[in-house]
């Protein structure tokens, strides 16, 4: 917004300066005022495209099977984290509910907008109807860390398997916030030194001629 507002509304501003001095902008200012004097005539057109995209991310977050679908399309590390939160938040809900395994698992896999976590809950289902343990169907189907599933055993086996899910849905919860705030203090720094660079460098490409013409004319 910045940047857009020095192209369309400062520059030319600036422009009108160097005519009243008898100059004119060229080089790079010249290039960066043509540039704003084009983004200032398709500014209704930007408008629109603007207001289209904020039309599609209101239907994104009101529609749950579009939400679901581009949902899907997520991959990398830190959505394998939040989708394993958010199943272990699903399961020890189910648990603490009373629900078997089975019916666990899938109440968990219902909250899932992560396609490969889903495909994972339904293996561990059937590893599960085959005898496998709650907590050995999880770790056989990468569902949760080895640590976790561990965790899960021994609660099993000492008679809290819901507290123990609770306390690896927290753990888990906190984990992936802490990823998602690892990615944020690397993205966000680094947009703040572009823009700020950007800023920069279109007022430098202006201002420097323009010290230039009036050193020349004290």
């Amino acid at each position: 917004g910045v940047i857009l507002v020095l192209l369309t509304k400062v520059l030319p501003v600036f422009q009108q300066v160097y005519a009243g001095l008898g100059g004119e902008m060229t080089g790079l200012a010249g290039g960066l005022l043509r540039l704003g004097q084009l983004l200032n005539t398709a500014l209704p057109v930007l408008c629109v495209v603007l207001g289209a995209i904020v039309l599609a991310a209101v239907c994104v977050a009101t529609i749950p099977a579009l939400r679901k679908k581009i949902a899907s399309l997520r991959r990398g590390k830190l959505s394998v984290k939040t989708a394993q939160a958010r199943f272990a938040q699903g399961l020890s809900m189910a648990l603490a509910s009373g629900l078997g395994g089975d019916e666990a698992l899938e109440t968990a896999r219902e909250l899932l907008d992560h396609e490969q976590s889903a495909r994972r809950v339904k293996a561990a289902q059937e590893l599960l109807s085959q005898g496998d343990s709650l907590a050995k169907a999880l770790l056989n189907t990468e569902l949760l860390p080895a640590g976790q599933c561990r965790l899960l055993e021994l609660g099993f086996a000492g008679g809290s398997g819901d507290g123990a899910m609770a306390r690896i849905a927290q753990r888990m919860e906190e984990e992936a916030e802490e990823a998602l705030e690892r990615l944020l203090s690397r993205v966000e720094p680094a947009l703040v030194v572009c823009c700020s660079l950007l800023v920069g460098a279109i007022l430098l490409a202006v201002m420097l001629p323009l010290t230039r013409i009036m050193a020349v004319m004290g």
